[in-house]
């Protein structure tokens, strides 16, 4: 499996990404600003697991294997926190800011 099905699972995770997190931003703001706020939260979220993915591929070293299962869902869980970590601390400043330009 080469690099364009990682793309294309990785496209379709951001969609999901990206669906779900309007639908819960629409519950609390109008519309357009849910839409926002969610495209910055994948955006975000994916630049945040991108850095600690690289981070972790420096501590562990670029040839190391996840030879357990408690390794791989710890590299695992780290991704997804950090991503869902930096989407929301981005997200948070992000409406701040709307909250201030438009009072």
């Amino acid at each position: 499996m080469g690099p364009l099905f990682s793309l294309s699972i990785l496209t379709v995770a951001l969609g999901l990404g990206l669906f779900l997190a309007y639908l819960i931003a629409r519950l609390f703001m109008s519309a357009p600003v849910a839409f926002r706020a969610a495209a910055v939260f994948v955006v975000a979220g994916a630049v945040g697991s991108a850095v600690v993915g690289l981070l972790l591929a420096l501590v562990m070293g670029a040839e190391a294997t996840l030879a357990n299962g408690w390794q791989v869902f710890a590299y695992l869980s780290g991704l997804v926190l950090s991503g869902l970590v930096s989407g929301a601390l981005v997200v948070r400043s992000y409406l701040a800011r709307v909250r201030s330009i438009s009072s």
